[in-house]
């Protein structure tokens, strides 16, 4: 072989091997996608569920947008980032997570060799800081005003792009189409790519694309036990709304009809990224996640339209992982949330975490569905009565434990009260007794309490992880 052609051949299968040597990486991350909803999107099922692992059990450390996605880039719990709301008025938002964006994720993984892109919806309060750029992201395709239609973008390029109400300005096939031409514009690269798509939904307000309006227009709206829940007298007192009347409920269906049709266009953005992947050679050296910043409470505990409360329907999300040497159709069911999500990266990656991480890396989860993981992790935030938490300071703040049986919050009302609320998902998976007042519960309470308070709610790093058994309970009372 002519040296020349030996010296190029070598070089070849040098630069390959170093872009098989670390795994290519691409997140999808809904808005307000509650567990269940995944059942209408058969792309998913079948392109990432059926190819990876589900886990049944992923909740969020704090259920609510801006907190939730810095908590994702910055690995940390909602306590140590600082950002504990939608809005800087309400202690978070964009404009607190930009003093914290030089040390973030995409910073970590670009050091460690990966071409970073972000498309879709960034971190709510975003667009009072346009033209800024976060640093750390090779390409930047952040929107600016979010909505399904007339909406904005700023590009890569510094510039403002506006869209329309055409059929094809709908914000989700925005993204998908950028994403898709991004994932094909690096195709011949050696560097491994690391992108989060974004898509802005199902978030409020409910507007499928065209395709889809017709589509769910007979879906009933799930009620489970807990909807307009009759009896609420054993919540904190701003958590007793009326019952939902007959038009309100009627506007949750229709609601409800129209995020179904939301999700089936992300589903369409789930395959049109699965076939770009494969056209582009990278598939099986990638790793898809997808995931969403919180659920949402569709009318359980009489809350339409909730988040940031700890309860099952709001701080549980769906998580579905694939890529290489991962299993195909396996499920498990360990206590994992979006920090462990950055640490797993992280650890993809090989890259250096510059601040401490508070989750764990879910590679050890993902090989074997019976390792060893925590027994309780936190989740925690707030409301604000009778207002919109997104316009004005959040008030009401609950840090909780959440474990194989038990849910425990501990809310700290503004007049410096105490209201606590214990639920036994063995016998009540509905969380409809909170039984904190229970004499039969005051030991568990008692042996909670200081596992929540003194080291859940005040944790960072190793002192987060909690993996000693949950305190027993009563057997099921008779009815």
């Amino acid at each position: 072989m002519p040296r020349v052609v030996a010296i190029a051949v070598a070089l070849f299968l040098m630069l390959g091997t170093a872009h098989a040597a670390k795994p290519n990486i691409v997140v999808i991350l809904t808005d307000d996608q509650p567990v269940g909803t995944e059942i209408r999107m058969p792309n998913l099922q079948a392109l990432v569920a059926g190819k990876g692992v589900t886990f049944e059990r992923s909740y969020v450390n704090y259920p609510l947008c801006a907190p939730s996605r810095a908590s994702f880039l910055l690995g940390q719990t909602a306590t140590n980032t600082g950002i504990l709301g939608n809005s800087h008025k309400s202690f978070g938002g964009y404009k607190r997570y930009k003093k914290k964006e030089s040390n973030s994720l995409n910073v970590w993984l670009k050091d460690a060799g990966y071409r970073t892109i972000w498309i879709g919806k960034f971190i709510n309060g975003y667009q009072h800081l346009v033209p800024h750029r976060p640093p750390g992201w090779d390409y930047w395709f952040a929107e600016t005003n979010v909505a399904p239609y007339d909406f904005s973008v700023l590009d890569n390029d510094g510039e403002e792009i506006r869209y329309g109400s055409a059929p094809e300005d709908y914000e989700v096939d925005v993204v998908a189409a950028e994403a898709v031409r991004q994932i094909a514009e690096t195709a011949g690269d050696t560097a491994p790519l690391f992108m989060v798509v974004s898509p802005f939904s199902p978030h409020y307000p409910h507007v499928p694309p065209d395709r889809y309006k017709a589509t769910y227009g007979d879906l009933a709206l799930p009620m489970p036990p807990n909807f307009n829940e009759p009896d609420i007298a054993d919540k904190p007192g701003w958590r007793q709304p009326p019952p939902m009347d007959p038009a309100a409920i009627a506007t949750l269906t229709a609601d409800y009809r129209s995020r179904a049709g939301q999700l089936r266009a992300v589903d369409d953005l789930v395959g049109d990224i699965v076939k770009a992947l494969s056209e582009a050679g990278r598939l099986e050296d990638t790793y898809i996640v997808f995931t969403s910043d919180n659920g949402y409470a569709e009318g359980q505990h009489r809350t339409p339209k909730e988040k940031s409360v700890g309860y099952e329907e709001v701080a549980r999300v769906p998580l579905f992982i694939r890529g290489p040497g991962i299993p195909a159709g396996e499920v498990r069911d360990q206590i994992v949330n979006n920090l462990d999500l950055t640490a797993t990266i992280v650890d993809w990656a090989g890259a250096v975490a510059s601040r401490p991480l508070d989750g764990r890396s879910l590679v050890p989860v993902l090989a074997d569905a019976d390792a060893p993981w925590r027994t309780m992790m936190l989740v925690q935030g707030a409301t604000t009565p009778g207002a919109n938490p997104n316009l004005g300071r959040e008030i009401n703040r609950f840090w909780g434990g959440i474990s194989d049986r038990w849910r425990v919050f501990m809310n700290r009302p503004e007049d410096g009260s105490e209201a606590l609320e214990l639920y036994d998902m063995a016998i009540d998976p509905w969380q409809l007794e909170n039984v904190a007042d229970d004499p039969d519960y005051a030991g568990v309470l008692a042996a909670l309490k200081p596992i929540v308070a003194d080291r859940l709610a005040k944790c960072r790093e190793a002192g987060c992880w909690y993996d000693a058994p949950e305190p027993p309970g009563p057997e099921a009372k008779p009815e």
